[in-house]
């Protein structure tokens, strides 16, 4: 398949999707660049890990300017992990290191999780 066919396919799903799909396509493409991030690193590619965690930042820092604090209990909460994930991917990007990465994969990866069986429930 061509990559402009690709595209048009993403740019449709984006502008079709529900805000719960938004939300989650969000959370995997945050994912997907921390993971890319996470394999540079290993192959000592200290400059596409960089590229691929501020990849991940813009992806939370848009959940957290996207974030309702009002809309839930959990709002605040969620605002910090999001800010909190941030500042650890930063520090990860401008000291090459493995460690905070994974911590903020591990804090993605929960709340994608969760997100998921949410929108699951409210589709059922």
């Amino acid at each position: 398949m061509s990559r402009a066919v690709v595209e048009n396919y993403q740019q449709m799903k984006l502008n079709t999707a529900e805000p719960a799909e938004l939300l989650i396509m969000t959370y995997e493409f945050a994912l997907k660049a921390m993971r890319l991030a996470e394999r540079a690193l290993r192959k000592g590619d200290t400059n596409k890990a960089g590229t691929e965690m501020l990849r991940a930042v813009a992806a939370v820092n848009a959940l957290d300017e996207a974030l309702d604090v009002d809309a839930a209990p959990a709002g605040p909460g969620l605002r910090q992990v999001y800010r909190y994930v941030i500042q650890r991917l930063l520090q990860a990007a401008s000291k090459g290191e493995m460690q905070p990465l994974h911590e903020c994969m591990e804090h993605m990866a929960s709340l994608l999780e969760a997100w998921k069986q949410a929108a699951s429930g409210a589709k059922a």
